[in-house]
């Protein structure tokens, strides 16, 4: 992968605008649910979900050499001496000027963070939510890709002919993948069992849950169910979202495009009807009646942990605010009331940055901004405080991917963005 490339299901950065998008109203409003109306499907599922004993073990392949390096940055500070109030870590993946991927990661105290060197050929490197285990593709120059898992330290080939994988949106070490078109033409969807895929060693194990008919990427999981998306869409430059429930059953096909999962099967995602501003809305699996949350200037966007807050970034005279919107499922706000207009507005100080990742404590918000220079590209990265509305940058020298927040300390209960809160 070359250092302008971006994994996929990874977020896309999305360039400066000088103009604000429009505000959230009632024509934006029509234009969305007339193009996330849900027709009739012509899929049809091969089969049913297999026989628990339909099982499939891993490839018995050795772990991956892995070996522990400074990054290049190496700031006078660490990175909790230059985010005030931050405990924990920040995990994501690097991409450095050979444009190979490698895990990343920087506790609080450290002056540094530390990287692993990887083979050549690996791809979609990311982190599971609890920031413990990783996932990469490592596809040689010819032949399929195989799917590695484990800790950092003990990755391993698990699984042959992956074409992409997930993690669960919510519990950890859990994972979903689907395989490479067999001869026939199907695809096959498979999930992990978490209590071997945790150990650190021994062979993994996964269970198949249902043959499909037709090509797609998988971009979402949790006890839902799943998401995929369609890699012919019928549209043009539109994502076609198709929803299986946990057993691999066809749920719903849609035109929309994913940004998020969260908990309680809460589906965030984005259209954009007038070809300006992107809608923001919250939905289920059945995509049906979605709830229109705001306005975004590009097709990215978080949920909170508790799946109840939404995430966006729009220009304002040339800056970027970042905007958290409430949903219906907080109970105090009224969002008829309020138009769909955010509850916390936060000025980033910079013409653009993508919402990138949100703390698993609810207190903070990380944006990234990416800029290709002639020694290779850099990320400067934007921690945003929702207890005091403070933001703080920390420049890179890499490429930083598919971040996981995992914050200690105090959450942000005060704005109901904790699981424990309403």
């Amino acid at each position: 992968m070359s250092g302008n490339q971006r994994p996929r299901g990874s977020v896309r950065p999305i360039g400066p605008t000088d103009q604000q998008p429009p505000r959230f109203g009632a024509a934006l409003a029509a234009a969305a649910l007339v193009t996330l109306a849900v027709g009739t499907v012509a899929l049809v599922l091969a089969s049913r979900p297999d026989n628990p004993g339909d099982r499939r073990e891993s490839a018995t392949e050795e772990a991956v050499e892995t070996t522990t390096t400074t990054s290049t940055t190496t700031p006078a500070l660490s990175l909790g001496e230059q985010v005030r109030g931050f405990q924990g870590a920040l995990r994501a993946t690097f991409v450095g000027e050979s444009g190979s991927p490698h895990p990343w990661t920087w506790g609080a105290e450290r002056l540094s963070p530390l990287l692993l060197d990887f083979p050549n050929g690996t791809e979609t490197l990311s982190w599971d939510p609890a920031a413990s285990l990783l996932a990469a593709i490592v596809r040689p120059d010819t032949g399929p890709g195989t799917l590695h898992l484990g800790p950092p330290t003990t990755i391993r080939g698990a699984f042959d002919a992956v074409a992409s994988y997930v993690w669960h949106d919510t519990e950890p070490e859990r994972l979903a993948f689907l395989t490479e078109p067999r001869p026939d033409g199907f695809t096959e969807l498979w999930r992990t069992v978490p209590t071997v895929l945790s150990q650190a060693s021994g062979a993994f194990t996964a269970f198949r849950v249902a043959r499909l008919p037709f090509e797609a990427r998988l971009a979402g999981y949790g006890s839902w169910g799943f998401a995929l998306v369609d890699t012919n869409p019928t549209e043009e430059r539109v994502d076609q979202l198709i929803t299986l429930d946990p057993d691999g059953a066809l749920v719903a096909q849609a035109s929309l495009r994913l940004l998020d999962t969260g908990a309680g099967g809460r589906l965030l995602g984005a259209i954009n009807p007038a070809g300006t501003a992107y809608i923001l809305m919250i939905t289920d699996p059945s995509l049906a009646n979605p709830e229109l949350v705001g306005t975004t200037g590009g097709p990215e966007g978080l949920l909170s942990p508790n799946g109840k807050w939404v995430a966006g970034v729009i220009t304002t005279s040339g800056r970027a605010v970042l905007e958290v919107f409430p949903t219906a499922e907080v109970e105090t706000l009224d969002l008829l009331a309020t138009g769909g207009q955010p509850s916390i507005r936060i000025p980033i100080g910079t013409a653009w940055a993508s919402p990138a990742a949100w703390s698993r404590n609810g207190r903070w918000i990380l944006l990234t901004q990416t800029q290709q220079r002639a020694g290779g590209p850099a990320t400067a990265l934007y921690f945003v405080d929702l207890l005091d509305e403070s933001v703080y940058v920390v420049p890179v020298d890499g490429l930083i991917l598919d971040p996981v927040v995992d914050a200690d300390g105090v959450g942000a209960a005060a704005f109901g963005l904790t699981s424990g809160s309403s």
